[in-house]
């Protein structure tokens, strides 16, 4: 049991990913763990005419790049203020309901830095699978990045 304890989803439409169904149960979730209510003591949430299903992925992501970034003002941008942008950009993936991030070719590691962060429980995010920094072909994929990126 967490500290907080256990947590009641009453009511929700469970989308079960496996199968394609949907049918309204009542869900409990302690310890990080989602099970069917099985009528214990718990804090109540009335989910009645929501969905409940498993966190989303986003399985390609840039986490500290600037998308239409026509300007090149990334290139400029010292660390501090992409790792900023980079959790914020980890929280609102979560706001939109993705629990996992897997991130390719992040300069400076700052991925790796907040998953571990995510992952020692000293920041709340997504679970972040992180590739550090990218191998890549002369003149291929990315060779637009400064070269100490690289």
């Amino acid at each position: 049991m967490s500290a907080a304890g256990p947590l009641r989803i009453r009511g929700a439409a469970w989308l079960d990913v496996a199968t394609g169904e949907s049918a309204r149960c009542d869900l409990l979730v302690d310890d990080g763990m989602i099970e069917r209510d099985d009528g214990r003591q718990a804090a109540t949430v009335d989910a009645s005419g929501m969905t409940a299903m498993y966190g989303l992925w986003d399985c390609h992501s840039h986490p500290g790049g600037l998308m239409y970034d026509n300007a090149g003002v990334g290139f400029f941008e010292g660390l501090p203020d992409r790792t900023i942008r980079a959790g914020e950009n980890f929280a609102g993936a979560v706001a939109a309901g993705v629990t996992g991030v897997r991130c390719l070719s992040e300069g400076d590691e700052l991925d790796l830095a907040w998953g571990r962060a995510y992952a020692a429980g000293t920041s709340l995010g997504p679970r972040v699978t992180g590739a550090g920094r990218a191998l890549r072909t002369t003149a291929g994929h990315g060779t637009c990045f400064p070269r100490y990126y690289t």
